[in-house]
């Protein structure tokens, strides 16, 4: 993760693995959930004809899926927002129904056919993040100061109030979503295009005062 801020506005930058590896339990099923909040599929993943399962338990599991990218990507943003203050065990406690250990998976107990197939994928899942995500989230950092100090202005609004955790994914193609107010989720290629990147920011920014009533 990559904090940057100037005075009290705060950006956060992650890659987070837990987020990959979900994907990559979603691409090798061969998973087709279908959500605003859902990106494109993993570069370089192939579906694994040893996993073959009716249509309808594809379905099941696809929705199954869908519910917990929800949870995992509510709850991972929520950290990120969090990260530069507050109790660092709590956020941890937090996240931890959410997504636990890789290899049993308790908090999806209640999805036995999920957990499953994730604990079947999982290793894999880090492996190919470990190849294909990248390495370093490096920006420059007066755009995003830039794009900061703009939406002050704009909103009449001190720097505390400006916020926003970016989720970067390695998936193919520009895309992006802002998933709760003040979240980003967004593809690398989106990520590291100056002009694509300061709108999505500044829209993300935007999304965070709402939640108290700026327009």
């Amino acid at each position: 993760m990559k904090s940057v801020s100037s005075k009290t506005w705060i950006l956060s930058t992650s890659n987070d693995q837990a987020l990959h590896v979900w994907l990559y339990v979603r691409d090798v099923f061969g998973l087709e959930p279908v959500s605003a909040e859902v990106p494109p599929s993993l570069d370089d993943v192939v579906r694994n004809p040893d996993l073959e399962m009716s249509s309808s338990d594809r379905n099941d599991l696809s929705l199954a899926w869908l519910f917990w990218w929800r949870r995992l990507i509510h709850a991972t943003g929520a950290n990120h927002l969090g990260s530069q203050d507050g109790d660092q065990m709590a956020r941890i406690m937090a996240r931890r129904p959410i997504f636990d250990q890789f290899d049993e998976f308790e908090s999806l107990a209640d999805f036995p056919t999920l957990r499953s197939a994730a604990q079947r994928t999982w290793k894999q899942g880090i492996e190919w993040t470990n190849i294909h995500a990248a390495k370093t989230l490096r920006r420059d950092w007066a755009l995003s100061k830039n794009v900061a100090e703009l939406v002050m202005q704009e909103h009449h609004v001190p720097p505390e109030r400006v916020r926003a955790a970016v989720l970067v994914l390695a998936v193919k193609g520009e895309w992006s979503c802002v998933s709760d107010p003040g979240v980003l989720l967004c593809s690398e290629e989106t990520f590291f295009d100056d002009a694509h990147f300061a709108a999505e920011l500044k829209r993300t920014f935007e999304s965070g005062l709402r939640v108290i009533g700026e327009t």
